[in-house]
């Protein structure tokens, strides 16, 4: 059994708890520690607003409903 824990550095003590829940306390196990870069939270208001703009910018573009994409796209990349 393998678990991952991303946790700040401050919450130290409550991990134990976690293990010990997760493995019981007979159980022996390795702990691997190394550091890693924080998580960039998205701000979802602000990628709203960027995306609403984009819309309104494209929204007089006409697709036609049997335009196949994949193969627009195979065209481009190749």
């Amino acid at each position: 059994m393998e678990a991952t824990f991303r946790i700040p550095v401050n919450a130290l003590p409550n991990i134990v708890k976690s293990v010990k829940a997760l493995f019981g306390s007979t159980a022996m196990i390795d702990i691997t520690v190394k550091e890693s870069e924080q998580d960039n939270n998205p701000d979802y208001s602000e990628m709203f607003k960027r995306t609403e703009q984009m819309r309104l910018k494209n929204e007089k573009i006409f697709v036609p409903e049997n335009l196949d994409l994949s193969a627009l796209a195979n065209e481009v990349n190749l």
